[in-house]
């Protein structure tokens, strides 16, 4: 199923000329490096995942909130094989704020909070295998000085890797996998309604539950207190998630840039655009009016492709 979920996202033509995987470097992503004696039970204070999660074959997916509950920022977290501590893919725009953030709220607990900036964050697909095999979300893999593990988000995302930028790219030439210049990561993520939190999800405004991350195991609703837990529990167990975050195409003739609302035909607001790459797009959306078809943007109908209400 996971297979197939992929198969239909990618152009059947492109696949069909003897292409295997595609790379994507992720430039907007960076590492930052954490360790010492308290490193784990400080994490496991802040993040809405389980940092015990956190093995040298798991990697988790979590998030970091304000103390009212908003979102912050999202992340990967690895556990680092050199040094007894953990990685941290994060948003390259984010990562000064994270740690900042971290130090602040350290006080005397021994931990070391570093950024690494000769490791990369890169992604790989396929149209019908996983790379190395790694097929179950958050399986992870380090051999020769590299880390890959498959998106604990959805494995129709592939597998993500960290490695030194030369060490990586000798390797996909040795296997000839090319460049993803045609925006299959993008319309893939974008056709499963995952967020990009840097482009759609505002932060220290917006609730994590509205964007799907508990689908795509943000959340662990068994551990202890952390930072914001109070709105999400509040949020979850009242069944007051009041938004939805779902995907959409649009016709070629509609140019989304510089547009913002969603309406229903009676012209009430259904929702936002958020990131894009035609013709798919994700939106949040007021759960009332999501049935309310046709939905339009500047009078052209638009048609979900997945709804999580």
């Amino acid at each position: 199923d996971k297979i197939l979920i992929i198969c239909h996202v990618y152009n059947t033509t492109f696949w069909s000329q003897n292409v295997s995987f595609v790379y994507l470097p992720l430039a907007h992503r960076s590492i930052v490096k954490m360790s010492g004696a308290d490193a784990a039970s400080f994490l496991q204070g802040y993040i809405t995942n389980d940092i015990f999660k956190v093995s040298p074959t798991n990697t988790i997916y979590s998030a970091f909130l304000t103390p009212q509950g908003r979102f912050l920022d999202d992340f990967f977290i690895l556990s680092d094989c050199h040094n007894e501590g953990f990685i941290l893919d994060v948003s390259q725009n984010f990562r000064a704020t994270l740690i900042q953030k971290l130090m602040l709220y350290k006080l005397r607990a021994n931990i070391t909070i570093t950024p690494c900036d000769d490791l990369k964050v890169f992604a790989l697909l396929s149209s019908s295998a996983f790379y190395k095999n790694i097929s179950e979300i958050g399986h992870t893999i380090y051999e020769n000085n590299i880390y890959y593990y498959c998106d604990p988000r959805h494995a129709g995302l592939g597998t993500r890797v960290i490695a030194q930028e030369n060490d990586f790219l000798a390797q996909m030439t040795a296997e000839k996998i090319i460049c993803d210049t045609q925006h299959y990561y993008e319309h893939t993520r974008l056709k499963l309604a995952i967020p990009d939190s840097q482009r759609d999800m505002p932060s220290a405004k917006a609730i994590i539950l509205e964007y799907g991350l508990n689908d795509l195991h943000a959340l662990d609703w068994k551990k202890g207190c952390y930072m914001g837990q109070e709105l999400m529990a509040r949020t979850h167990h009242r069944g007051q998630v009041r938004k939805v975050f779902c995907s959409f195409s649009y016709p070629s003739s509609l140019d989304l840039e510089g547009k913002k609302e969603i309406y229903t035909s009676t012209k009430e607001k259904a929702g936002e655009i958020r990131s894009f790459c035609a013709p798919f797009a994700v939106g949040l959306f007021y759960k009332e009016k999501i049935d309310s078809v046709p939905l339009t943007i500047d009078g052209h109908c638009i048609t979900l492709l997945s709804s999580k209400k």
